[in-house]
């Protein structure tokens, strides 16, 4: 039997919410403003042409928050499971969560195809057909049941097979000449990111997994030592030095931008930068918990929900830019409008994510409460 308690922590539910936030902005710019950011996905040479503002502004939207959301996946489960009775339930329990999320991502996807095409078929994969798509909701529930399968195994061990997998596929990304002519879905999906076979990956399982193993063994720490001060600021300078010195010597970054960064697959001086970047949000955020304001229930309440609202926006910004380009003639190309929108369009899907009708059914398709299912 495995002892209750509490499986929330203020700073992991806001800063979840600030990483849920932040990843809108940059789908709100595909969807509303019809901007082809795509191509730097798999074609970085284009981000030499981004103002420095914008490029700041991509990296911590793009690159550095979906990381986060691996991560806070890993440290959650964590302190979720001594809220379960035994590990059969735990089990169960995120069995169902990482079907569902997978799910869900196969129903949401179809939507893209009314997304303007010059930011589907984008990068050096131009034109190549296309017939699946192993995405950020197919990893999300790959990753859970993953980590709850490892959540028995010692921290050091989940720390060597995380480390080793973001090292794995940073050197895959350094390489990557010699990947060009590998063609197979199963590499792919696991490890080279790209299309193969018609399906196209962007989330591979070995990178992004290894984020959430090691969140996993971060949340036990938080639950083992609240405070943890020493250990995190350790953890901290090691990761940070390491991530510099390995970034000057392994990676390949174009000369005009030193502080180069590669989500796909996650390069060395993305891993260790987000890592970086999540420790400092999590301890900013937890010396404000004592000090909670409307702004920080709303980012708390987002977090809690993160997965709703992550999910209302697809629907809700795409058909907004359909309709604004049905209507309009054109995609927004103001950016000063086009940021209205997307705080104005975060505003509704907030109350829209408020409604007990629409968390009851989200929460029921979570734990399988459908008619038809027992």
């Amino acid at each position: 039997m495995m002892n209750l308690g509490h499986s929330r922590r203020l700073e992991i539910d806001v800063l979840r919410g600030v990483f849920c936030i932040l990843v809108t902005w940059v789908h709100v710019t595909f969807f509303v403003g019809g901007r082809s950011l795509g191509e730097v996905f798999f074609d970085t040479t284009h981000i030499l042409a981004m103002a420095d503002s914008f490029y700041i502004m991509w990296v911590v939207s793009e690159q550095l928050a979906p990381v986060g959301f691996f991560v806070l996946l890993g440290a959650a489960l964590a302190l979720s499971q001594s809220h379960h009775e035994s590990f059969k339930v735990f089990l169960r329990h995120n069995f169902k969560r990482g079907v569902f999320i997978m799910v869900l991502g196969l129903i949401i996807r179809p939507l893209w195809l009314l997304t303007p095409l010059d930011v589907l078929d984008s990068g050096p994969n131009q034109g190549a057909p296309i017939f699946f798509v192993f995405g950020v909701y197919l990893n999300l529930g790959v990753s859970i049941i993953i980590c709850t399968l490892l959540s028995r195994v010692p921290s050091f061990y989940l720390v060597t097979i995380g480390i080793t997998g973001l090292i794995w596929s940073g050197l895959v990304d350094v390489f990557d000449d010699y990947f060009d002519n590998y063609h197979s879905v199963i590499a792919s999906i696991f490890l080279l990111p790209g299309i193969n076979s018609g399906v196209k990956t962007t989330f591979n399982i070995i990178p992004w997994a290894s984020f959430s193993i090691l969140g996993l063994s971060y949340g036990r720490l938080l639950i083992n030592r609240p405070e943890g001060e020493t250990l995190k600021e350790l953890f901290l300078a090691a990761v940070l030095i390491i991530s510099v010195v390995l970034a000057r010597l392994l990676e390949k970054i174009p000369e005009e931008r030193f502080w180069f960064v590669s989500k796909y697959p996650p390069n060395l001086f993305l891993s260790g930068g987000a890592i970086v970047f999540i420790l400092v949000l999590l301890n900013i955020f937890r010396l404000v918990k004592n000090k909670k304001n409307r702004y920080i229930s709303i980012l708390e309440y987002i977090g809690q929900n993160s997965l709703l609202f992550y999910s209302l926006h697809f629907p809700f910004f795409i058909l907004l830019g359909v309709i604004i380009k049905y209507v309009v003639g054109e995609y927004v190309q103001n950016d000063i409008l086009l940021h209205f929108i997307w705080l104005l369009g975060l505003w509704c899907i907030y109350r829209l994510a408020l409604f007990c009708s629409v968390k009851e059914a989200f929460k029921a398709g979570m734990e399988w409460r459908w008619p038809l299912i027992k």
